[in-house]
This record gives structure tokens, sequence and C-alpha cells, in this order.
């Protein structure tokens, strides 16, 4: 963890970022930037990563480049906004990989299982030599541009029936999960029954039963406050959730190549930010206020490794079939690189 100290530091610098909006001058370009969660630089990922970018694309642009947000899904779920930026109807938005992947397939590699060991590899993956490739994939592939990837916590279970202490245990649940067939395939490794359900109505249903759990980060959990309708969590840290930012190739490449080293430059501070964020609230005030809120279980040794005997080999699987298995062994080979 002392290789995060960096990111972590990078939250403070929020209060100093994220300053008024510049006034008084015209806009020459403007982005609106979507995401579905609550607004508020210390409230979620999606928030810290928004303030700052806004804050640092306009002052360094002298408010010739202007950032309208719209959080809470008022642009729609994650889906929506991946559509909406491939089609130049918004121009950024924030989505999880798993969702990217239905407009950029190698972006499924990041939903393997217990891939990641630190909160900020997914961040150095995207930001090594393999991820110069991956992002000139994804333009030829959506027509999008990835202008940061970061981790916003491990993912764990959650639901409303028992304490998962192993995969026994979570055989026959309904499991909501991304949008994206690599999820699927892991919950099913586990005997659980996976269901597909946007996060912007996740909420909804946990709480009329129509699914008994799902997985997500401390974080996410407080954020949408899914700890009024879950019970009991296990900090099984199967995968860790990993948010990209995404802007429309055509107007990016419309931009000044200055405008556009700004905007580069505000996101990878916003992800630093994030990441930050992130370090400081899941393993620190997110876990507590759910150690309050709910029943929590920490897995010995032998039940994590029975975890990730049912969980990863069933996801590898799912994304060799549809990525290859060269473009999966390369990856792998780029993330020993990170150790």
């Amino acid at each position: 963890m002392r290789r995060c100290v960096g990111f972590v530091a990078a939250v403070f610098l929020l209060a100093v970022l994220v300053g008024p909006a510049m006034g008084g001058t015209k806009a020459d370009f403007t982005i609106k930037f979507g995401h579905t969660a609550t607004e508020g630089s210390f409230t979620s990922v999606e928030g810290a990563f928004s303030n700052v970018f806004k804050s640092v694309v306009e002052t360094k642009t002298g408010g010739k480049v202007k950032v309208d947000i719209f959080p809470a899904g008022g642009l729609g779920g994650q889906r929506e906004l991946n559509e909406a930026t491939k089609l130049g109807n918004i121009e950024a938005s924030f989505v999880a990989d798993a969702v990217l992947s239905a407009f950029c397939p190698k972006a499924m590699i990041f939903s393997m299982p217990y891939l990641f060991s630190e909160i900020d590899d997914s961040y150095k993956l995207y930001n090594s030599p393999w991820g110069k490739d991956f992002q000139q994939d994804c333009i030829k592939a959506a027509g999008t541009r990835i202008l940061q990837m970061a981790g916003f916590g491990f993912r764990n279970l959650t639901n409303n029936r028992r304490a998962i202490k192993s995969s026994k245990d979570a055989a026959g649940l309904k499991i909501r999960v991304m949008e994206s067939p690599i999820p699927v395939a892991m919950i099913k490794g586990l005997g659980a029954s996976p269901t597909p359900i946007s996060v912007t109505e996740l909420y909804t249903a946990l709480q009329l039963n129509v699914v008994d759990g799902e997985e997500n980060p401390p974080l996410v959990l407080v954020t949408y406050k899914l700890y009024e309708v879950q019970k009991y969590m296990t900090l099984n840290k199967h995968q860790l959730g990993t948010a990209a930012v995404i802007m429309n190739e055509k107007f990016y490449q419309g931009l000044p190549k200055e405008y556009q080293a700004v905007v580069n430059e505000a996101a990878d501070l916003g992800a630093k930010a994030m990441i930050g964020l992130a370090i400081i609230t899941n393993e620190g005030d997110a876990l507590k206020l759910l150690s309050q809120k709910m029943e929590i279980y920490a897995p010995t040794a032998a039940e994590m490794a029975d975890f990730k005997a049912k969980m990863q080999p069933a996801a590898q699987k799912a994304i060799v079939e549809r990525l290859g298995e060269d473009f999966v062994t390369k990856s792998l080979e780029a993330i020993k690189k990170l150790q």
C-alpha cells in the first residue's frame, strides 16, 4: 500500500483544485459530462473525478472550455451514457469497465476476478505501454477515447439471505451483476444465478427482492445507500472495480492541441483523486459505516482460495473465448510487470 501514498495525497488537493467555475468568459467548447452517482467531491469517486476534471479544464483554458456535470443518472444509466458518448450526443462520461466492454470488447480483461492486488493496479496497467495499444483499439472499436482508467475499490459479495463464507453458501442466490458477459460467467462459476441490472435500478431491485444480492466495493454501497437494502457482506475482494472516463473521439480531435493536453492532464489528476478517495473510504469511513448497518464476514485464507478457484477460471474462460488466448496471455504478462 506504500506506493499508493501519492494517490491518497491527491484527494487532499480536491479542496484546492475544486474552486468556483470560471465566470465572464465565453466558452468556445462545452463538455457535457455524465455519471450515475451522487454529486460531491467527497461522496463518490464519480464526484471526485468530475469536479477535479471540471476545475482543471476550466481554469487552465481560461474558461474557453466549459464542463457541465450531469450526476445521478440525469442523462441515463451507464450503458446509455456510453452510447450517448459514442454517438456524440454528450462529450464525456464515467462508466464501469464491464459496461465499456460492450463497446470496446478488450476492456473485458479488467473484469477478471483476482487479477489485481492493489487499488491502483488498473490505473498503472492503463498507463503502461500495454494501455497505449488498448486505447487505440477502443478508439477504432467504439469511436470513443478513454481519457483514463482507475480502480475505485475491491468488490465484495452482499446479500439478504445468509452469510456467504464459501462458494457453497452462494449457491442458488440471485446476484445482480453489471451488464457484461464476464461478471455473468464469474457468478455462474460461484454457483449463484447472475442477473444483469443497471446500477441506477439496483436499489429498487434489492428492495423488491428481484435479486438477493449484488457485488460492489464498500464506497459504492455507501454512495448508492445499498446498505439500507442489504444485510450481509463478505469481504472476499474478488474483483477490482475499475472505471473508465471516455470522450467522443471526434470532439476530442476537434479541440486545439493545447486544450487536448489540458483535458489529458485534468483526467489524470481526476483519476488520482478518485483513487485517493477510494483508498481512504473503502478501508476506512465507508467500511466503518457498513459495519454498523450490516453483518460483515472476513474470509480465511482457505475460504479466499475457494472463492478464487470458483470465480477466476470461469471468467477467464469466457474472456479467452471472446478475445483469444494470445491477447489474454499478453495482458497477464503486462500485469505481472506491475508487481
